[in-house]
């Protein structure tokens, strides 16, 4: 019973259809279900059925797809199951899922951020999903992450908001960057200088003061997880005066 257990790459911004394009041309059987349970999930009077389903299996981590979980997220949100059941049996899902460090879980909910909330900035005028706030989303994904964001999430934040930080993605990006939790035993220098650079330079294009504050605190943050100064590595690699052999 191997079928179900499975995983889709999603590359940010370009939402579930950019599934690889190898995993379109196979379509092993697994691929069908998932898309059968999408058709589920656009069907009124399958949908609640399915959702439960799906929230089951994927609690059990017997089906791991970032795709199903951000359809499951948007329907949440949708205002028209406002007041529909399906809210209260989601609500339970999203509560749990990814609780006691599941990392299965978590790489989910990591893969399925950004088309997610792209998914919704870009939404058409007649769509109801424009009706959503993106930052409520954004940061209700980052707080089922439960800290777990790593390095290269932040990073790649980042240069989706640089490649145009006054879109509507851009801006949204931009006001929840200062939640994502960096680990300062964990990851490189490098790491975190660079992510310095990137927020320097996100803060200098940010529109908002309370979100240039909010920049700046989290630009304070990230000083004091480096544990190397540019100058302290220069000093331990400079070779001591008398690497010559010259007497004083």
């Amino acid at each position: 019973k191997q079928w179900y257990q499975r995983r889709v790459a999603i590359t940010a911004g370009e939402g579930e259809d950019n599934i690889s394009k190898n995993a379109k041309e196979s379509k092993p059987f697994e691929d069908q279900i998932v898309e059968k349970f999408k058709e589920f999930l656009d069907d009124e009077i399958l949908r609640n059925v399915a959702a439960e389903g799906i929230a089951k299996l994927m609690y059990n981590n017997r089906l791991v797809d970032a795709t199903l979980f951000s359809r499951m997220l948007l329907l949440w949100y949708n205002p028209t199951t406002e007041g529909d059941s399906l809210r209260h049996c989601l609500g339970m899902f999203f509560s749990t899922y990814g609780a006691n460090d599941n990392m299965e879980a978590l790489t989910v909910i990591e893969e399925a951020f950004f088309p997610t909330i792209q998914t919704i900035c870009d939404a058409p005028h007649v769509s109801p999903l424009l009706e959503i706030n993106p930052q409520r989303v954004a940061e209700l994904m980052l707080s089922l992450l439960r800290g777990y964001h790593n390095e290269q999430m932040i990073i790649k934040m980042c240069n989706e908001i640089l490649i145009n930080p006054r879109s509507s993605y851009g801006k949204c990006l931009t006001k929840v960057l200062h939640h994502c939790s960096v680990d300062g035993e964990r990851s490189s220098d490098a790491d975190i200088k660079l992510i310095h650079s990137l927020v320097m330079e996100i803060k200098e294009q940010a529109e908002h003061i309370s979100t240039k504050k909010a920049l700046l605190t989290y630009l304070g943050v990230l000083e004091t997880m480096v544990k190397k100064t540019p100058y302290s590595e220069d000093k331990e690699n400079k070779p001591p005066d008398h690497a010559d052999g010259s007497q004083d």
